[in-house]
């Protein structure tokens, strides 16, 4: 789904959790959860009006710019019934939420139970990082982080380009605006996001699953739990580290555990 092509196979991806049941589920199942954007802690996630934004690019056009720019919003905003259907489809889908970062200090205390929890390091084969008909898989794109509405400032730019874009160009920006939008308050969260057509849980092989850091305060107990549940030939390759306090500063910093 991003503009530029990325082998997401060749990246590391991080999922923070809790020390919880859900995240002893996910191991013992083998499988992740795309949650429906009611279920996302930020209330604008895949909230964002495609109609609205048409709007105000066309009021703003009409102030700053020449006539030709506002005919041509005008013409995408003709096609208000395809967008308004996007818009419900938008806020169906199932998002997988990932961080390209294992040693966010914030992240720790949001979704790591305040550095008791793991975060799990992935690398995901294609069946689930691209469009996959069986496993509903749309695709993979990085957050994109905004002060305002994005499509307002991508209507006025598509607007006053010499040419009209295709339309196999135009509909992938717009699906992927609606989708991976944020507002900059989350840039922090360096967020790669899979989508899916619909909620639920898909399964992952365990070769996918690379990487366990344990939070700084999980206590021993917890950690033998989720050694015992990842023991066995299927999950001899995995890499545990723990977050430790560097002797200097306010940082975070990984060693092998």
């Amino acid at each position: 789904m991003d503009k530029e092509t990325v082998d997401w196979q060749t990246r590391q991806l991080y999922k923070y959790r809790a020390f919880n049941a859900n995240t002893l589920a996910l191991l013992v199942n083998r499988d992740v959860y795309f949650a429906g954007p009611e279920r996302l802690n930020d209330p604008y996630d895949c909230q964002v009006s495609v109609i609205a934004a048409i709007d105000a690019a066309v009021a703003q056009a009409g102030q700053e710019t020449a006539r030709n720019v506002v005919d041509k919003l005008e013409r995408v905003r003709k096609l208000s019934e395809i967008l308004t259907k996007m818009e419900r489809d938008t806020r169906r889908v199932g998002v997988l939420s990932l961080s390209q970062d294992n040693l966010n200090a914030l992240m720790w205390s949001h979704y790591a139970d305040e550095h008791r929890g793991v975060c799990l390091g992935f690398r995901f084969s294609p069946k689930i990082t691209e469009y996959h008909k069986k496993n509903k898989i749309i695709g993979t794109t990085e957050c994109h982080y905004c002060r305002n509405n994005p499509f307002s400032d991508f209507f006025i730019e598509f607007a006053q380009a010499d040419e009209l874009v295709p339309w196999d160009e135009f509909w992938p920006v717009i699906i992927s605006l609606g989708m991976a939008s944020k507002s900059e308050a989350w840039r922090h969260e360096n967020e790669v996001r899979v989508l899916r057509t619909e909620p639920g849980f898909v399964s992952f092989q365990p070769e996918e699953l690379t990487e366990v850091v344990f939070g700084m305060r999980m206590d021993q107990r917890a950690k033998n739990t989720v050694r015992n549940i990842l023991s066995g030939d299927d999950w001899a390759h995995l890499k545990y580290r723990r977050v430790v306090k560097p002797d200097v500063g306010f940082g975070l910093a990984l060693v092998d555990e």
